[in-house]
């Protein structure tokens, strides 16, 4: 299913491909690099995993660890560009860490 999902997704990119060449050879290395690389990782590095984890446990279960994802841009953010997160930020990070357990808790 999400192999059709990118497909269908990349069909109206399509649109802009005949100015790909030139904007690639315009463009500084670092927006091209930028690009790839948001190409692999959030994209396909991510269905891969996802595909990983949902042959390992339950989709109700793994669903729950998608709040995982401002953690991840927390966390990021805190290593790669010395930010400072305020109060209510951790309080946020707590409670979704809180909530994940709650939700996985066996019973």
């Amino acid at each position: 299913m999400m192999c059709y999902v990118v497909w269908f997704g990349t069909l109206p990119l399509l649109f802009y491909s005949p100015d790909v060449l030139v904007q690639i050879q315009h463009g500084n290395w670092q927006a091209n690099i930028a690009v790839l690389l948001l190409g692999l990782f959030p994209s396909a590095l991510a269905y891969i995993l996802w595909g990983y984890v949902l042959k390992q446990i339950p989709l109700m279960q793994a669903s729950n660890f998608l709040y995982c994802t401002p953690l991840v841009a927390m966390s990021i953010a805190i290593l790669f560009l010395g930010e400072r997160p305020s109060i209510y930020v951790l309080m946020g990070g707590m409670m979704i860490v809180g909530s994940i357990g709650w939700m996985n808790w066996k019973r």
